[in-house]
């Protein structure tokens, strides 16, 4: 044959060859050899040196003898046993020729090769299906498809025996080990272990374990030269071609089985396994918490600008708070606080966060152009035309827009205060320079429409006069988005814990951990000794001695967009038999910078008094409150709107309870039950025209306080 040296497929039937046919195959290149239907060849014995070479001796009747086992184990297909059919040669199957499978990707292709794989791809069955191909007879097989799997693989042509191979092979995953005796004999079970003895390797407390049977893939048969059957946690390792498994083993006492535990998903074939943890270490390139099971996807910019880290799962930069774009480059901007002109218009600052870059800066109010004068990172300063009233905001820089409603308003230059102060009466009269009233004599409230009826007294749980009682809580916290939106809310009044080291005789102090926002809340409860006047956001007002001020501060609030705002919403509740002049009404004051809340029962009308000013972040802004809707008739909210702050919010109303002269009184004693909820992620702060001291409940904090005492004229 060595005339024939470069050619693989070789066809000399019908050739009437006389000669004998070679005892021994020496050709290294030819794979197909068709000898078929020459009548005068001879021979006798097939040599094993034909088992790599697809050999067709049809016809041939006077070759005799037998075949080599390579292919008498593959005569079940009658495909192979036509090639030796009309000779002398004795055809009988062997059913327990040994075949040694490896399945493997290799430079684009599937490959099944051993030992005694077969001749003819078309008896390879395998599941999941794919199709192969003869590449070298009884070594190897190809196939195009390269779908990592696990595939049962039989081969029909030798009895349809079954193997499990993998093309993409998975560390070798032990599931039990069982000690089957004292002379050091151990069984493996498990999985993704090989049919080939050169490829496997097990020590045990490093000492090698002797394969002692045919290992598979699913088991490994070996024996132990020596070892202590006393000795636990003992180190063991199985090495199946490239791919190591390490764990420990709990004891190797005769009759123990030990139960090792893989990683989920078997690290998806991405990564090893610490079978003592069962905790991935994932490849290059692969991510996940548990299984590396997702591909790693690189972000535009991985650093993402420096402002945020890349989701390697997704490829998309995941912003700080402060940024936004693809590669986190663009400033994410909000105000927090406006310093807004009079109505002639005039330098308008803006306060929040605007970044450093502006491309295409443009700032409206209402429906007005504010003209820019100068942008910092923090601080827009611009100009506006005149007009009234409150404002839209909206900022449109780099492609991406930003509006706020309740944050501007024009200020008159003159206040009007509540009802006038009752002048015409004599009652009081008004400072225009703040809209606070002056009261004449022992009238008093915020419009000096109130006086004392002598019957104030302190009652379990809150405050009474005469028939009228009031209990004063926290409520709750709402953010919302731009368009309305709830996103979120939390209840603030059963969580408070005592701040012990900082309460003293008239300063109480209380905190909680919003965890879901970040958010530390602490509010403080002062009982006023003396009277004087305090300012908040350029207003001045007075609290008397008695009074109480009740203090929020919420701190970090994390929005869940730079576009949202937060509400607080104080919720009183009016319990009684009847509903004996009982009248809720908010009023504001024309141009004025003080929005009221009256609520009457009986004849006690409680005062509230909301001051449209709130210091966000270190500033002084606008800020607006409304009644807000009720299915219950008993119950009133009341929402103060609040701008994006980010550090802390201040706002201050204050409270009083008087008798109103007015209302005539023809029901009978009733209880009016007032729970005041204020909950907001900046400090507030309420003062309220009482008496009395603070005591604690489980879960609650109750101000047991006494009305200052006033009397009827």
């Amino acid at each position: 044959y060595s005339t024939f040296n470069n050619i693989k497929s070789l066809s000399l039937n019908h050739n009437s060859i006389t000669s004998q046919l070679p005892t021994i195959f020496s050709s290294t290149k030819i794979q197909y050899l068709d000898l078929s239907s020459n009548t005068q060849m001879t021979g006798t014995n097939i040599d094993e040196s034909y088992c790599n070479t697809v050999l067709i001796l049809t016809g041939n009747t006077k070759i005799t003898g037998s075949l080599p086992d390579c292919y008498r184990g593959h005569l079940y297909d009658a495909t192979i046993s036509n090639w030796f059919a009309n000779t002398g040669l004795t055809i009988v199957p062997l059913d327990t020729l040994e075949i040694i499978p490896n399945m493997k990707i290799i430079n684009g292709k599937t490959y099944i090769f051993g030992q005694n794989v077969g001749f003819l791809g078309s008896s390879i069955k395998t599941s999941p299906s794919i199709s192969f191909s003869l590449d070298v007879p009884n070594l190897s097989f190809y196939s195009n498809t390269t779908t990592s799997a696990l595939y049962t693989v039989t081969f029909s042509s030798a009895n349809n025996k079954v193997f499990y191979l993998s093309n993409d092979p998975l560390y070798p995953i032990p599931s039990n080990i069982f000690i089957t005796s004292s002379d050091g004999a151990i069984s493996i079970k498990g999985s993704y272990f090989s049919y080939n003895e050169s490829l496997v390797s097990v020590t045990i407390d490093g000492s090698p374990c002797i394969l002692s049977q045919a290992p598979t893939f699913n088991e490994i048969v070996c024996k132990l030269s020596s070892f202590n059957s006393t000795k636990t946690k003992v180190p063991a390792i199985i090495t199946i071609d490239q791919e190591t498994s390490k764990f420990t083993l709990e004891s190797l006492l005769p009759g123990t089985e030990n139960i090792i535990t893989d990683c989920p998903n078997s690290c998806s074939n991405h990564g090893s396994c610490n079978l003592d943890t069962s905790k991935c270490t994932c490849d290059s390139g692969w991510t996940s918490k548990d299984d590396c099971s997702s591909a790693v996807v690189q972000c535009k910019d991985p650093t993402c600008s420096g402002h945020g880290t890349c989701s390697t799962s997704t490829g998309i930069c995941l912003c700080e708070s402060l940024y936004i774009g693809e590669t986190c480059s663009l400033p994410n901007q909000f105000i927090s606080s406006v310093q807004s002109p009079g109505e002639l218009g005039g330098l308008t600052t803006l306060r929040g966060w605007f970044g450093d870059v502006h491309d295409g800066l443009k700032i409206q109010i209402g429906n007005q152009a504010c003209s820019l004068i100068n942008v910092t990172v923090k601080e827009i300063n611009c100009t506006v035309g005149p007009g009234k009233g409150e404002q839209v905001v909206s900022i449109t820089q780099n492609g991406i827009s930003w509006s706020g409603q309740n944050l501007f308003r024009y200020y008159s230059g003159l206040f009007r205060c509540l009802n006038d102060c009752m002048e015409d009466l004599s009652h009081g009269v008004c400072d225009s320079t703040n809209g606070i009233c002056q009261c004449f004599d022992d009238w008093s409230g915020f419009d000096c429409n109130s006086k004392d009826n002598g019957n104030s007294q302190t009652s379990p749980g809150g405050v009474t006069n005469g028939d009228v009682s009031y209990d004063i809580s926290v409520y709750k916290i709402v953010e919302y988005s731009i368009t309305g939106e709830m996103l979120f809310e939390y209840f603030l009044q059963n969580s408070w814990v005592i701040d012990k080291e900082n309460t003293n005789q008239n300063i109480h102090k209380f905190t909680q951990y919003i965890g879901s926002t970040g958010a530390t809340v602490e509010s403080t409860i002062e009982e006023v000794k003396v009277q004087e006047k305090r300012e908040f956001g350029g207003v001045v007002f007075e609290v008397k001695p008695g009074s109480i001020k009740f203090s929020v501060s919420i701190k970090n609030y994390q929005y869940q967009s730079s576009l949202s705002t937060i509400q607080l919403q104080i919720k009183s509740v009016a319990t009684s038999e009847d509903d004996c002049n009982f009248d809720p009404e908010v009023k504001e004051s024309d141009g004025n910078d003080l929005n009221y809340l009256t609520i009457t029962k009986n004849d006690k009308r409680l005062y509230g008094r909301f001051i449209n000013t709130v210091i966000s972040d270190g500033q002084s802004t606008y800020s607006s409150s409304k009644m807000l809707n009720t299915t219950d008739k008993n119950e009133i909210l009341f929402g103060l709107n609040l701008p994006h702050c980010t550090e802390e919010c201040i706002i201050d109303p204050d409270f009083s309870v008087l008798v109103d002269p007015n209302i005539n009184k023809k029901c009978n004693s009733r209880a009016w039950v007032l729970p005041v909820a204020i909950v907001i992620p900046c400090v507030v702060v309420s003062a309220l025209v009482v008496a009395g001291i603070v005591y604690y409940k489980k879960n609650r904090t109750v101000i047991q306080i006494k009305l200052k005492t006033l009397r009827d004229k």
